[in-house]
């Protein structure tokens, strides 16, 4: 492979690593703000038991399940987030040329 070539697609690599790592950044960044949000959807749902029991059964249980859910999709999301750039950074290592010992 052409040292040309493996510079350009290290430097493809390096910048799609950088793109992803603020992605992740910003995930953890309003992850607060996430858990407030689901912090709140699940008082609203439990509040619906002011209504009737009926309502305060679905309410609370639609919005548990619904944060619950969306507190995993977000785990989930930074930890493909994680291996995507391990992946990435294995690939940089391996395009780039040996290091000299000196």
């Amino acid at each position: 492979m052409a040292s040309e070539d493996r510079a350009a697609r290290i430097a493809r690599y390096e910048a799609w690593r950088a793109k992803l790592e603020a992605t992740r950044a910003d995930y953890l960044r309003r992850h607060p703000l996430y858990q407030k949000g689901f912090f709140a959807l699940t008082a609203a749902g439990f509040a619906c038991f002011a209504v009737s029991l009926r309502a305060g059964v679905w309410g609370a249980g639609c919005a548990v399940f619904v944060s619950i859910a969306g507190w995993f999709m977000l785990k989930t999301r930074v930890w493909e987030l994680d291996v995507e750039l391990g992946e990435i950074r294995d690939e940089i290592a391996r395009l780039s040329p040996p290091r000299s010992r000196s």
